[in-house]
């Protein structure tokens, strides 16, 4: 069988692909993604085979592509303007056509599987004929707020392409969603589609990373914390600084992974105890941590709970207040909002979780329940009966949903 996956340009997106990717070229299927060309290198690093395609943008350097951003009055404001301009408009546009020459070539897939905020995949699948999944990191948003974000973009573009009118949106979920997202994390305003599966996760995060730093080996035996911005928000201005004016003298050693584009000058001269790198992989860092302080993304947000990591959010923008609430809903983080954001406030944040033993053990509950899960080689399965039967596969429900 030959899959083609599709992706944003952002490692957010690209990485929870990677374990179905991986267990379906262990079960012997060719595997390919395709991807805008500056996110190409990316890919490769991982070990795919990548097919150029659509917008030439970085998620990272979104502004740099549309300035419009910089005039949305909010930070909900530019993520909703983001879903639809961008993921549901210029990107989803650009990227159709060229998907249809993959599919037309003598590569055609048998099946395709996407990001689920990357929708040229299921347009260019549609108009081919080809059966498609989303996959990695579920979107749980209600179908009514789906649909007055994107609606109207993905209708002119099924249209565009001589697709009948979907004014439900069926097409983003219609025949199977594999979902790395624990269960646990969801409540009652989640909404969860018939066709999604939950399989354990399995973080992924080095793509062409290099080994852990010495200083991880020397340390000694204060608490560890990790900090992560991501690698869209990390540049958000005064966040970092107020993480290490938090921590500066806390008897903690911090590690502070910048990601891209964020100069480390901004930091100033930094005392032994807090080590600054560009990027450090959580798969890495989070087996020695004793807390993670991060903006809420949800890869990040499952990574610590693959390691029965309490958190400290700081949510910025996109899914991360959602990400907040459901993390402190379940107990397994303080949240510091952007409106009370400050050294004060996220220096006891980070002593009320590393001070009682609750965040730890509810987290670590969290971890113990993903044991239950199936596998990829599951999701892998389901993606084969997709590809032979050609028809939507709901999910049982069950009782650790909520």
């Amino acid at each position: 069988m030959h899959i083609l996956f599709t992706t944003q340009p952002a490692l957010g997106h690209f990485h929870p692909l990677v374990p179905l990717a991986r267990a379906a070229r262990a079960a012997g299927h060719a595997v390919a993604f395709a991807c805008a060309p500056a996110f190409a290198p990316a890919v490769r690093a991982a070990g795919f085979d990548c097919r150029p395609a659509g917008l030439d943008w970085l998620e990272s350097e979104a502004e740099r592509f549309f300035p419009e951003l910089a005039a949305q009055p909010s930070a909900a404001a530019a993520s909703q303007w983001w879903m639809a301009e961008i993921f549901a408009g210029a990107a989803a546009r650009q990227m159709v056509p060229d998907l249809l020459d993959i599919m037309g070539s003598a590569d055609r897939p048998d099946l395709v599987v996407r990001d689920p905020l990357e929708f040229g995949g299921c347009v260019a699948a549609e108009r081919a004929g080809i059966p498609h999944a989303s996959a990695g990191a579920s979107v749980f948003v209600p179908p009514r707020a789906w649909r007055r974000l994107l609606a109207a973009p993905l209708g002119a573009l099924r249209q565009a392409h001589g697709l009948a009118p979907d004014p439900g949106l069926a097409m983003t979920q219609r025949y199977l969603d594999i979902s790395g997202v624990p269960p646990a994390l969801l409540g009652w305003r989640d909404y969860i589609a018939p066709v999604t599966h939950f399989l354990r996760p399995e973080p992924f995060d080095r793509a062409g990373a290099g080994p852990p730093p010495a200083w991880l080996e020397r340390r000694g035996g204060r608490p560890l914390v990790a900090a992560s911005l991501g690698t869209v928000y990390n540049r958000t201005p005064g966040v970092f600084e107020q993480i290490v004016a938090a921590l500066r003298d806390e008897p903690v050693d911090l590690a502070l992974a910048l990601g891209p584009g964020y100069d480390p000058a901004r930091l100033g001269k930094l005392p032994g105890h807090i080590h600054a790198s560009a990027y450090l992989p959580q798969t890495e860092l989070f087996p020695r941590c004793d807390l993670a302080v991060t903006h809420g993304g949800l890869n990040s947000v499952v990574a610590a709970l693959c390691h029965g990591l309490p958190m400290v959010i700081l949510p910025i923008g996109a899914d991360q207040p959602a990400n907040a609430w459901r993390c402190e809903r379940i107990g397994v983080a303080r949240v510091v909002e952007p409106e009370d954001r400050s050294p004060a406030a996220i220096r006891a944040a980070v002593r009320a979780v590393l001070g009682g033993p609750r965040y730890r053990a509810r987290a670590e509950r969290v971890r113990a329940s993903l044991a239950g899960l199936p596998g990829y080689d599951h999701g892998v399965a389901l993606l084969e009966q997709l590809a032979v039967g050609r028809q939507p596969i709901p999910a049982r429900r069950r009782r650790w949903l909520w």
